[in-house]
């Protein structure tokens, strides 16, 4: 197999497993009663990130349906919500380590399938009250 050949297929199975982490996040039941956000809500650049296998910084799974966030000011384990356009999500901070540069969160890709997020975008978040 070409170099082209071998690099297509690959990409192929990154989008088979980024749509297939999106359905199964999506069919994720939700709770019915989520505690009110605290604070107000602040603005931020969010920034969908490819999955990756193993572990992460807190020391959680990694894998293809773990929809959270990556920060380096908020400590593992922080529940917080995000919004994007008219979506909401109550997730917390998987990862504690810098974001990709110029952005204040990554999002896992499960995440950023829920929020529908593609590439950057500005985002709002706000602690769980």
């Amino acid at each position: 197999m070409s170099y082209r050949a071998a690099r297509l297929a690959a990409l192929a199975l990154v989008t088979v497993a980024a749509a297939a982490a999106c359905v199964a996040a999506r069919t994720v039941g939700h709770r019915s009663s989520l505690p009110e956000p605290a604070g107000g809500w602040r603005v931020a650049i969010a920034a969908a990130v490819p999955g990756s296998s193993g572990k992460d910084g807190c020391g959680v799974p990694f894998g293809g349906t773990l929809a959270g966030v990556r920060s380096a000011d908020i400590p593992c384990g922080v529940k917080v919500y995000v919004r994007f356009g008219s979506r909401t999500v109550l997730t917390e901070v998987v990862d504690h380590a810098p974001p990709s540069p110029g952005v204040t969160f990554d999002l896992t890709p499960a995440l950023a399938c829920l929020l529908a997020v593609r590439g950057r975008a500005q985002v709002e978040w706000s602690f769980i009250g």
